[in-house]
């Protein structure tokens, strides 16, 4: 049993370090602060579509209170979007009303805080795991190496 759990444990912690992986090189390459979304705008495309640009205001480093804002965003690879996210226009309000004032990470480059600015897209796809997923593996993998290693010292 315990090496059994001790298998897990290293699987899980393998698997929860690949999919964290992003957002542990971003925190490693990036400041990263708390900004909040001021304003979504919506701009009708194609039929029943609309575009959607989500903008954000965050703390600049320094003295005093200095924000800016920005509307740059990446995807949970850390890849930027350069399509605007398009949605149903039934969906749009709804939409609007989640993201306003919503609390969002914003990771910028310490040298250049204004040109380097992005937040990870809040509009995600369903499908997939995501970087959150990964932290979730992490701590259940640490909890089956104590549990293994606590069922290895009872022996």
């Amino acid at each position: 049993m315990a090496r059994l759990l001790t298998v897990a444990s290293l699987i899980l912690l393998t698997i929860g370090l690949i999919v964290r992986w992003p957002l542990i090189r971003a925190a490693m390459q990036y400041r990263v602060v708390r900004g909040h979304v001021i304003e979504v705008f919506t701009i009708p495309a194609d039929g029943q579509q609309v575009k959607m640009f989500i903008a954000y205001e965050y703390p600049l480093p320094g003295p005093g209170k200095n924000i800016a804002l920005g509307y740059a965003q990446a995807d949970e690879n850390l890849q930027l979007l350069e399509d605007d996210h398009i949605v149903p226009a039934a969906d749009a309000d709804g939409w609007q009303r989640a993201l306003f004032g919503r609390n969002v990470s914003v990771y910028y480059d310490v040298n250049h805080p204004i040109d380097s600015a992005f937040m990870i897209s809040p509009i995600r796809s369903a499908h997939g795991l995501r970087p959150e997923h990964g932290m979730l593996m992490i701590i259940l993998g640490i909890a089956c190496g104590i549990l293994g290693q606590i069922a290895r010292r009872r022996r």
